[in-house]
């Protein structure tokens, strides 16, 4: 019993060490640019880009390191000890600035738009508003009014509204909120696991780069992994109206798991339980009357959902357009074509949970692949959530695991050139977007 506490504790070190390397790499990214100081004929900016791209790399490292160490000693161990030392490892994710992503600014900003000036986020953007706002000056994307689902809205506005005229304040509240939601999904994931509770509890609170997504850079898709862990867990236990339930919170939270609907649907037919699939869509569109009464009634309230397939960029479509002219519209619907084909397929072959969870996974690869205009790394928690359900089988698990590498290291060119052009573009498509789809649409081992 003597030796596997210390190496939880650890593997616990190691995580937050890997933090303390990422927090340096942060602050050096934020506060410290290095122009006009020659160093050996080459200016400082260009040495501290290259220690940057290194201290991510040492980061990753780490990280990887201690989720080893976690996913060894996890059967060896509490699930009580596992939270309590991925609570840890998420207090000091939490306290890296963010830097590789500027999203949490800008749900701060439509946050004061709606708790400071009574504004609908989605219909009036930033820019409509008064200057001189030091929370909506730090907004990235002013012009754009808000385009995620109405459970994010809340957040952002309960958060900007507690953060006042801190930019700074409303942001760590964010990410606090964030962080709460990865610890708590990966508890009730580890709930939903049966046999293998520590294991997936150690491989979600000890992930490197969810940590960085959801604690580092507080992207929203933390609340929506809550929702499908809750839906999850509903699966696994065969109450489809908890299920269903979870599954409505998480697209009001944001709608990119919606093909998974109808899969769900399939599997409480095949599983003899629509009519507990009936008592969650009802619940969840009562609640979604409510959100309709706050924000939806104003003409045009709902045109953010057509105006996103406009914005394009690191993705197959985005591509195309570069080397053939007028081809990304065609690509588009050919995406949609085959997610749609693999929404049927997900039906046909959901006929228990470990199932659910293969297809649906492959569903949402698919759809982040092909019918995706715009395409960031962190969407993969869309899906991630289904690995609880097959939390023995390949292929989820590889995918899983690269992700911890891959997921990080594909900011590389961003940290290495501070810009997000084609060379960024390419190489975080590879590494974050194809190489982990390639593995989770390859053919599981027999």
């Amino acid at each position: 019993m003597t030796a596997r506490a210390p190496t939880l504790r650890a593997a616990a070190l190691l995580a937050i060490a890997s933090q303390v390397v990422l927090g340096v790499v942060a602050f050096r990214h934020l506060f410290v640019w290095g122009a006009g100081h020659p160093v050996l004929g080459v200016e400082l900016f260009v040495w501290l880009n290259v220690g940057e791209v290194l201290g991510l790399l040492v980061f990753t490292l780490l990280g990887v390191m201690a989720l080893r160490r976690a996913l060894a000693v996890a059967p060896h161990t509490t699930p009580r000890a596992l939270l309590f030392a991925g609570l840890a490892f998420a207090i000091a994710a939490t306290a890296v600035p963010p830097f590789l992503s500027s999203d949490v600014f800008d749900y701060l900003a439509r946050g004061r738009a709606e708790a400071h000036y009574g504004a609908n986020p989605y219909t009036t953007p930033v820019a409509a508003l008064p200057a001189g706002d030091p929370v909506l000056a730090r907004a990235e994307w002013p012009a754009f009014v808000m385009p995620y689902g109405p459970i994010s809205a809340v957040a952002q506005a309960g958060c900007a509204w507690l953060g006042g005229t801190s930019p700074w304040l409303g942001v760590y509240l964010f990410k606090l909120l964030m962080a709460a939601a990865f610890v708590a999904t990966g508890w009730v994931l580890g709930l939903a696991a049966g046999a293998a509770r520590n294991t997936v509890m150690a491989s979600w609170l000890f992930h490197p780069w969810l940590a960085l997504e959801c604690c580092g850079s507080a992207h929203n898709e933390a609340l929506l992994a809550l929702c499908l862990a809750v839906m999850v867990l509903g699966i696994a236990r065969e109450r489809f109206g908890g299920a269903t339930f979870g599954f409505g919170l998480a697209v009001l939270t944001k709608h990119g798991c919606a093909p998974l609907g109808p899969a769900l649907l399939a599997l409480a037919f095949w599983r003899r339980r629509v009519g507990a699939f009936a008592v969650g869509v009802l619940a969840t569109a009562a609640l979604t009357a409510l959100f309709a009464w706050r924000y939806f009634l104003e003409p045009h309230a709902l045109d953010f959902l057509a105006k996103q397939t406009g914005n394009r960029g690191t993705s197959l479509q985005h591509f195309a357009s570069l080397c053939f002219a007028d081809s990304a519209s065609g690509l588009l619907l050919a995406g949609y074509a085959v997610t749609l084909a693999g929404v049927a397929w997900s039906c046909v072959v959901s006929r228990d949970g470990e199932r659910f969870a293969r297809a649906g996974s492959r569903l949402l690869v698919l759809f982040i692949l092909l019918a995706m205009p715009l395409f960031s790394p962190w969407y993969h928690l869309w899906w991630l959530p289904l690995c609880a359900l097959a939390a023995t089988r390949e292929p989820l698990q590889s995918a899983l695991r690269a992700l911890a590498w891959a997921g990080p290291l594909s900011y590389a060119v961003y940290a290495a050139t501070r810009n997000l052009d084609l060379p960024h573009q390419l190489w975080a498509w590879a590494l974050a977007c194809a190489l982990p789809a390639a593995l989770v649409l390859r053919r599981a081992p027999a």
